[in-house]
């Protein structure tokens, strides 16, 4: 029996199978005839951030990228695009498991000089970590959860089961009961391997534990805009800097603008959820 959430998403279905639905509605809307200026807004950041997701995917890798999460309305436009490009993603690993992915064949009709860089993106960039010390700090980093069978996540009958988004959530001491709530149903519905991490430290030092306790990642996505603190000078893609722990910081929404997220995007991306939370 299909259990269906309430954002209409199946619980039982895996990640690829997501990816291809959430694509699918993306594509139906990348196709509509822009008949007004915010609807062609939309659909140009759209292509462009898709373009600037899926270079990080080929420079990076899925297993060295992370994605920052904290249920707002940003951060989930970001994790629908993210799903989108997964689609083209394991696609393309499936049906030509020895083709590299390049985000320039997978969507050639946008230029690649749309996406901008302070740093060009690259395995080989400086993401030297500041504290070994904070790999045994006590964060609230839930243990690894079990399915129904009490077999840990990611096997399944012995068979890896398809991947899970890495993904770091730093929230306050004290989060709103929604807002946790949200998030969790967000880890069950797009598969998010979640470690949440408390702000009491500052956003600085949470990013230095979850980058010291995992040290594969190389590029954490980013729901900033250029319209928030600090977002001003901020390219698609940034290193960090001024102390901060290192690692390339993702922007593909630094240009939506307001109207963009709260307009067209709400119905083009399937993003009703956040109506009600708002």
């Amino acid at each position: 029996m299909t259990t269906t959430l309430s954002n209409g998403t199946a619980a039982h279905e895996d990640l690829p199978t997501v990816c291809r639905r959430i694509n699918s509605k993306l594509t139906a809307f990348l196709s509509k005839p822009p008949t007004t200026d915010r609807l062609r807004s939309v659909q140009e950041h759209t292509r462009i951030s898709l373009l600037a997701i899926a270079k990080a995917l080929e420079v990076y890798g899925l297993d060295h990228i992370a994605l920052s999460f904290n249920g707002g309305k940003d951060c989930l436009v970001l994790l629908i695009l993210l799903l989108a490009v997964l689609d083209e993603y394991f696609t393309l690993g499936a049906q030509k498991p020895t083709t590299e992915f390049t985000a320039s064949e997978v969507y050639p009709n946008t230029p690649e000089s749309l996406v901008t860089a302070s740093t060009y993106p690259s395995l080989s960039s400086s993401t030297e970590r500041t504290d070994p010390s904070l790999e045994k700090e006590n964060e609230n980093t839930p243990p690894a959860q079990s399915n129904s069978n009490g077999i840990p996540n990611g096997i399944s009958n012995g068979v890896p089961t398809p991947h899970k988004i890495h993904t770091v959530y730093i929230h306050s001491s004290h989060p709103f009961a929604e807002v946790d709530e949200f998030v969790a149903q967000c880890v069950k519905s797009y598969h998010l391997d979640l470690l949440r991490y408390d702000e009491k430290g500052g956003m600085k030092h949470a990013f230095q534990v979850y980058l010291s306790q995992n040290p594969k990642v190389k590029a954490i996505f980013v729901g900033t805009r250029r319209t928030d603190p600090h977002g001003g000078n901020l390219k698609h893609f940034d290193l960090t800097d001024g102390g901060w722990p290192g690692f390339m910081r993702c922007h593909p929404v630094i240009d939506w603008c307001y109207g963009d997220v709260w307009g067209v995007s709400l119905d083009a991306l399937f993003l009703s959820s956040l109506r009600s939370r708002h």
